[in-house]
Protein backbone atom coordinates (compact mmCIF):
# COMPACT_ATOMS: atom_id res chain seq x y z
CA UNK A 1 0.00 0.00 0.00
CA UNK A 2 1.41 3.53 -1.12
CA UNK A 3 2.53 5.93 2.11
CA UNK A 4 -0.39 8.38 0.76
CA UNK A 5 -3.01 6.13 1.39
CA UNK A 6 -1.98 5.99 5.14
CA UNK A 7 -2.61 9.23 5.44
CA UNK A 8 -6.31 9.87 5.18
CA UNK A 9 -7.96 8.34 7.94
CA UNK A 10 -10.83 6.44 5.17
CA UNK A 11 -8.18 4.28 4.79
CA UNK A 12 -9.27 2.31 8.19
CA UNK A 13 -12.26 0.78 6.47
CA UNK A 14 -11.25 0.82 2.89
CA UNK A 15 -7.78 -0.54 3.58
CA UNK A 16 -9.03 -3.22 5.66
CA UNK A 17 -9.31 -7.06 5.35
CA UNK A 18 -12.54 -9.16 5.86
CA UNK A 19 -12.82 -12.59 6.80
CA UNK A 20 -15.87 -14.73 7.40
CA UNK A 21 -15.58 -18.57 8.48
CA UNK A 22 -17.54 -21.47 9.75
CA UNK A 23 -17.04 -24.38 12.15
CA UNK A 24 -19.53 -27.41 11.73
CA UNK A 25 -19.30 -29.58 15.02
CA UNK A 26 -21.33 -32.68 16.04
CA UNK A 27 -21.00 -34.63 19.30
CA UNK A 28 -22.19 -37.62 20.25
CA UNK A 29 -22.32 -38.97 24.18
CA UNK A 30 -23.35 -42.79 25.53
CA UNK A 31 -22.00 -42.52 29.44
CA UNK A 32 -22.46 -46.12 31.76
CA UNK A 33 -25.07 -45.66 34.66
CA UNK A 34 -27.01 -42.92 32.69
CA UNK A 35 -29.88 -44.54 30.25
CA UNK A 36 -30.39 -41.42 28.31
CA UNK A 37 -27.69 -40.69 25.28
CA UNK A 38 -26.47 -37.11 24.06
CA UNK A 39 -26.30 -35.71 20.59
CA UNK A 40 -25.25 -32.04 19.68
CA UNK A 41 -24.80 -30.48 16.40
CA UNK A 42 -23.46 -26.75 16.40
CA UNK A 43 -22.39 -24.36 13.83
CA UNK A 44 -20.15 -21.33 14.93
CA UNK A 45 -19.72 -18.57 12.94
CA UNK A 46 -17.07 -16.11 13.19
CA UNK A 47 -16.70 -12.49 11.45
CA UNK A 48 -13.37 -10.64 11.74
CA UNK A 49 -12.67 -7.27 10.03
CA UNK A 50 -8.58 -6.12 10.08
CA UNK A 51 -8.80 -2.47 9.68
CA UNK A 52 -6.38 -0.18 7.71
CA UNK A 53 -3.57 1.64 8.68
CA UNK A 54 -4.30 5.55 10.04
CA UNK A 55 -1.10 7.03 11.45
CA UNK A 56 0.11 4.06 12.73
CA UNK A 57 -3.04 3.14 14.33
CA UNK A 58 -5.21 -0.02 13.30
CA UNK A 59 -7.71 -2.49 14.88
CA UNK A 60 -8.90 -5.90 14.86
CA UNK A 61 -12.47 -7.13 15.56
CA UNK A 62 -13.76 -10.81 16.53
CA UNK A 63 -17.80 -11.44 16.62
CA UNK A 64 -18.58 -15.35 17.31
CA UNK A 65 -22.18 -16.73 16.92
CA UNK A 66 -22.70 -19.84 18.19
Amino acid sequence: MAPEHRKSIGNLLIGGEVDLSFRYRYEYVDQDGISDEAKASTMRSRLSLQSGTYRNFDFFVEADRL
